[in-house]
């Protein structure tokens, strides 16, 4: 019962209001609204009086798109290249919200403030703006005269490249320890693969796959002298055949008429010979067949021919015919013949022998290859190691000097898009703010006590409908 009185007197003071004069009524509120707007106004006309004056210095930055690359032609080893990379390939990881929290971080706002001879509370953060769809940074930062802001802005962003080269700096060195520890796992494998192919070339027959190939191609090469001796060998046997076919000698026997053309005995044997039968002739026209000289003359020439004959069948030792051979050495027709086919028959033996020698020389290069083929299949192993190990520390060697040239692959280049600007009037943002806060609460406090002044009709129609 007294909770329904009470909400009861409740609703009759918002639907009737108090007994008081209107002229009373009219100062209460005209008193509630002058605390009202002394409670709005004295704090806001105290900040604008009391606040120091402020200018703003403004500056814009702007990150790189893409990265540069580098390749490198290793000759006989490879290729080692350095992509070109783009610091927004990662589309989780914003570059430009790195540089925002580095450039608004105790340790770079320490450092500009130590330019200025301040203290970081005393220099203050920046603000800064990412431009949505770009690459751009904007910076505002306060002070309090406008060559401050311009000092300020300045030194920020000294203090943020400064930062930027340490971070750079630092980087690369964690990554050349971590190459030169990496390098001397790769040079230890190049010297062990080395190493093993100078102890097995001291032991080995085959010290070189060169080696191996230089008894390959002169077995080759020894076989075309051998083919092309054995058809050069072919010809001077088919050329002699034919000789000695015309001659009517039996083959190898050639040197015997030479030599019989060239024995003194049987030339002089020859020239006797020739003188008796030209007498013979002689005779034979002039007188009968019993004359004496006539006879005598015939006895003569016959034993000059029996002589040579001997001869002949002496320096033929019975191989050949020696009245063949008397024919053949009294031709002039057949020296010629008979010389080419005695050098032939030399030449022939000539061919023979370097056959015989190409022969053994093939047999030894054989019995080489046969030998050292195990150990050259083992040294190409070895080798085909040793390109390994040589090619993957040439290629981290030249990464390495590559890597060093690329100092912005994890904190890209910043570039200057506006320097810091020097403010020509105050910032008076804040004051507007301020006025324009206290403006709206006066408002607000005029027009709720305007609705508490005529709300009683409104309010007393609306609880009789009820």
């Amino acid at each position: 019962m007294s909770n329904r009185t009470l909400g009861d007197w409740f609703i009759s003071l918002a639907t009737h209001g108090s007994s008081m004069a209107s002229d009373r009524r009219r100062r209460v509120y005209l008193l509630v609204l002058g605390a009202a707007l002394a409670a709005l106004w004295i704090p806001v006309l105290a900040f604008i009086t009391l606040k120091p004056t402020s200018y703003e210095s403004e500056w814009s930055l702007v990150l790189p798109v893409a990265g540069s690359g580098h390749a490198v032609q290793l000759e006989s080893v490879g290729q080692a290249s350095l992509p070109s990379t783009s610091p927004y390939a990662n589309t989780v990881v914003d570059p430009r919200v790195n540089y925002k929290a580095i450039a608004t971080s105790y340790p770079v706002l320490a450092a500009a403030a130590k330019q200025l001879g301040m203290t970081p509370e005393a220099f203050g953060k920046p603000r800064v703006k990412l431009v949505d769809q770009t690459a751009v940074m904007g910076f505002r930062i306060s002070g309090r005269s406008a060559d401050e802001a311009q000092a300020k802005a300045q030194a920020l962003y000294d203090a943020l490249e400064a930062e930027l080269t340490r971070l750079r700096t630092d980087e690369l060195n964690q990554r050349e320890q971590n190459a030169a520890a990496a390098l001397s796992s790769f040079s230890q494998k190049l010297a062990d693969a080395q190493k093993q192919i100078v102890d097995f070339q001291a032991k080995a027959r085959i010290t070189s796959l060169e080696q191996f190939r230089d008894l390959t191609l002169g077995i080759e090469r020894s076989r075309e002298q051998r083919q092309a001796l054995e058809s050069r060998r072919k010809g001077i046997i088919a050329r002699v055949a034919n000789i000695e076919r015309g001659l009517g000698i039996p083959t190898g026997k050639a040197g015997a008429v030479l030599a019989l053309q060239n024995d003194a005995e049987f030339l002089k044997l020859q020239e006797a010979g020739a003188a008796a039968s030209a007498e013979l002739s002689d005779y034979e026209a002039r007188l009968g067949e019993k004359h004496f000289k006539l006879v005598s003359a015939r006895e003569a020439d016959a034993q000059l021919r029996k002589a040579q004959r001997q001869r002949a069948a002496r320096i033929g030792s019975g191989s050949v015919d020696p009245e063949r051979l008397v024919m053949l050495a009294s031709s002039g027709n057949t020296r010629l013949l008979v010389q080419e086919l005695v050098e032939l028959h030399g030449e022939l033996a000539s061919v023979d022998a370097e056959i015989k020698a190409l022969d053994t020389h093939l047999d030894e290069l054989e019995a080489r290859i046969n030998a050292g083929a195990g150990d050259a299949v083992a040294l190409e192993d070895l080798q085909r190691k040793e390109q390994v190990a040589m090619a993957v520390f040439t290629t981290a060697l030249a990464k390495l000097d590559l890597g060093k040239t690329d100092t912005f692959s994890s904190y890209p280049m910043l570039q200057t898009l506006m320097a810091p600007t020097r403010p020509e009037r105050s910032d008076t943002l804040a004051t507007k703010l301020a006025l324009l806060g206290a403006f709206v609460g006066s408002l607000f406090c005029l027009t709720g006590l305007i609705v508490l002044w005529i709300r009683k009709p409104y309010l007393q129609r609306i609880f009789q409908s009820a």
